[in-house]
């Protein structure tokens, strides 16, 4: 008991200095202000078009700029997450909070929490930034928008620990950003070819290009258990269909996540990089 209530007081710790160093950080509200640059570029889009094709606007349409504000905060959580660990690497500072009351479990846990925090402070931003769009546009709140919200909780979380787990097999921060880039880079990459080949009926396609299809058919599929944007994606692109589906695909989601933080914990471990 005590040294669960130990390890509990240096998860807090630990969580609290990421929540402040984010807090603190001049980066936080540059990416909130970009953000919502891109999402106010892309709700007056919509409003020209309706005026332009004088149509009824939609119930949706404050969905699409919530999904880019969600990509850019999401990312720059995951990003910060590697960089915060892996310069503690590279400073030597994990090596002297092991010699203290902490390990692997605290540290991993620590840090993922203090993020999802982090995300919770930007999701207040986020609703008071669309209520004042609505209230200046007429914009509506849709359940599904509300469902998009919600989502990104999750999607969050396979983000952060993707980040955590490219930290913990890297040594320096730059080989994490490139990792982790590079990785999202070819998930998208492969996602749009996928798409773009997709779209062609089979019977128009060389055979070439029909194993090609047939290739990135079954390596999507195998990506799409890879990538954190993919649950993100499957769990908004079923919320409106079927309540069943969406709630597995929640589950998912934390099954993800905590299979990536799990892992993270054993090659910290590994490492023996604690007391």
């Amino acid at each position: 008991m005590f040294k669960l209530t130990g390890r509990m007081n240096v998860i807090k710790i630990i969580a609290k200095s990421e929540i402040e160093s984010i807090y603190y950080n001049y980066w936080f509200y540059l990416i909130l202000f970009f953000s919502f640059l891109i999402a106010s570029f892309l709700i007056n889009s919509t409003i020209n078009t309706v005026i332009d094709n004088k149509v009824m606007i939609l119930n949706e349409s404050l969905n699409t700029p919530m999904f880019f504000v969600v990509i850019i905060g999401t990312f720059y959580l995951a990003i910060s997450s590697l960089i915060s660990i892996s310069d503690e690497k590279e400073k030597g500072t994990l090596k002297v909070l092991f010699c203290g009351p902490v390990d692997s479990v605290s540290y991993i846990s620590g840090k993922y929490i203090g993020k999802m925090v982090v995300y919770l402070g930007m999701v207040i931003f986020y609703i008071v930034y669309f209520y004042t769009i609505s209230l200046l546009t007429n914009l509506r709140f849709s359940f599904s928008f509300l469902q998009v919200l919600f989502s990104s909780f999750f999607y969050v979380s396979c983000m952060v620990s993707f980040g955590i787990i490219l930290a913990s097999i890297t040594e320096s921060y730059r080989n994490s950003i490139l990792l982790f880039v590079g990785f999202n880079f070819f998930f998208l990459a492969l996602y749009i070819f996928y798409i773009i080949i997709m779209a062609f009926p089979i019977e128009e396609l060389s055979t070439f290009f029909r194993y090609i299809r047939s290739g990135l058919y079954y390596l999507n599929n195998i990506i799409e258990w890879l990538s954190p944007f993919s649950y993100f994606q499957r769990s908004i692109s079923v919320a409106n269909i079927n309540t069943g589906k969406f709630i597995v695909t929640i589950i998912y989601s934390l099954l993800y996540s905590s299979l990536l933080l799990g892992c993270s914990v054993k090659i910290f471990s590994r490492k023996e990089i604690r007391k």
